[in-house]
């Protein structure tokens, strides 16, 4: 899911109860679905609001004498119902101006659930929210036996903010939401969307890569200082963002799938056919371009790290999506970092959806999913980091994926996936602890 709440609520009840309870749910680490910072001019109202209900866990639904008098609040609310009764646990319910009586003449169901009130304050709501749904919230977090602890920390976050936009990756419902909507593209321009989708999945894809390249560049300053289990997460960074930054050797992986993105006319050949046309990943140079729009310090020091925050990303996305030709160059930059997402679905991006299986698998052995223990085990071990702990979590549920919408079946691309990580991924972890063992 790429967010974790849905404020749904009457317009009436935006700026004493909405806007505060979402920027403290935010300043509190949820990703949060608000109209004012999801939704823009020319927009279709109905179809934002069914991306938000679609790819959030949880709604927070505002129940006040405005948002049963209204339309819209009470549409989203038959969507969070109907979710609500398939999953079991969907809506957190906040009583605003409003007694469980006038609740119950509306909605018996509702007045039956436990609902946190504004009487008590935004910041209590808040509290109660965070704690009602903490259990539910991104099972990627979960937290492994004997994680990783070095000198070199993970972006533990980033990871797992990332494993989330993986996820949502193989939904179909997310590919709907990354269509092209810029006039005139493909065929010219280098932006070819600014939705919410598009600039969660490429916050979320890229931030971690972007930590990795900088704890990479700062480690190597005291190479010789790190401990075995340092070398190896800096082995799993540089891993991580390799896949992105060298998508020529996914692609060449057996079965090898016929990739020629760097063509003359590209523009049209790419529109004809973007599996093989279509550049499904960035070069360092482009790469490190787009850096000062995600990440804040120089790759100097590994304490002084700092993701941009999102709304800041969104901010400058959608500045540069509505510049117009006056700042083409960074639009280029911002727009080559998130092409191969424009328009991406398995059967058109499938050397990306290999990436993302090895993103997963990866994020996943980095955040403890594995059988290899890096305090035991002996680089003779190294095929075990990939290894699933728990195999339900590693890397996704994709069964649910229709066969007609791949580009080769889901094994195939499974397989291709464990063989680039045998064949690339493993020496290195290998040449990390032999090192570490000679130091």
């Amino acid at each position: 899911m790429l967010w974790d709440v849905f404020i749904s609520h009457a317009s009436e009840d935006k700026a004493s109860v909405a806007r505060p309870l979402a920027q403290q749910l935010e300043a509190s680490g949820l990703r949060v679905w608000f109209d004012e910072t999801q939704l823009k001019v020319g927009d279709s109202l109905r179809a934002k609001i069914d991306e938000g209900l679609a790819q959030s866990r949880f709604g927070v639904v505002v129940l006040s004498p405005a948002f049963f008098s209204k339309r819209w609040p009470q549409r989203e609310l038959a969507g969070l119902v109907a979710r609500d009764v398939i999953e079991n646990r969907v809506i957190l319910p906040v009583w605003h101006n409003i007694s469980a009586v006038e609740v119950a003449a509306v909605s018996p169901t509702l007045a039956d659930t436990v609902a946190a009130s504004t009487t008590n304050g935004i910041s209590k709501v808040a509290e109660q929210i965070l704690e009602a749904a903490a259990p539910y919230l991104r099972p990627t977090q979960r937290q492994y036996p004997r994680p990783y602890s070095t000198q070199i920390e993970f972006p533990v976050e980033a990871i797992r903010r990332a494993l989330d936009v993986l996820e949502s990756l193989t939904m179909p419902a997310t590919w709907r939401q990354l269509e092209h909507s810029a006039p005139g593209y493909p065929n010219s321009g280098w932006m070819g969307s600014d939705s919410a989708t598009i600039i969660e999945v490429l916050y979320g894809f890229a931030a971690p890569l972007y930590v990795a390249r900088a704890v990479s560049y700062a480690a190597r300053r005291s190479q010789s200082l790190l401990d075995r289990s340092s070398r190896l997460r800096l082995a799993f960074l540089d891993a991580a963002l390799e896949v992105f930054l060298n998508e020529g050797a996914i692609a060449s992986t057996s079965p090898p799938i016929p990739y020629s993105p760097r063509v003359p006319n590209w523009r049209r050949k790419r529109v004809e056919d973007p599996a093989r046309y279509w550049w499904q990943g960035i070069t360092p140079d482009r790469f490190d371009e787009a850096r000062p729009f995600l990440l804040r310090s120089s790759p100097s020091a590994i304490d002084s790290i700092a993701l941009v925050p999102i709304n800041e990303f969104r901010d400058s996305y959608r500045a540069l999506f509505r510049s117009g030709l006056s700042n083409e160059r960074q639009q280029q930059t911002l727009g080559l970092l998130g092409n191969a997402f424009y328009g991406f679905t398995p059967r058109t991006r499938p050397v990306l959806w290999r990436m993302i299986m090895c993103q997963a698998r990866l994020y996943q052995a980095a955040l403890g999913n594995t059988e290899f223990d890096p305090e035991k085990d002996s680089a003779r071990d190294a095929e075990r980091i990939f290894t699933p702990r728990e195999p339900s979590m590693f890397p996704f549920t994709v069964a649910s994926v229709p066969d007609d919408v791949l580009y080769e079946p889901l094994n195939i691309t499974a397989s291709a996936a464990t063989t680039y990580l045998t064949t690339f991924v493993v020496p290195r972890l290998v040449a990390a602890m032999l090192a570490s063992q000679e130091s």
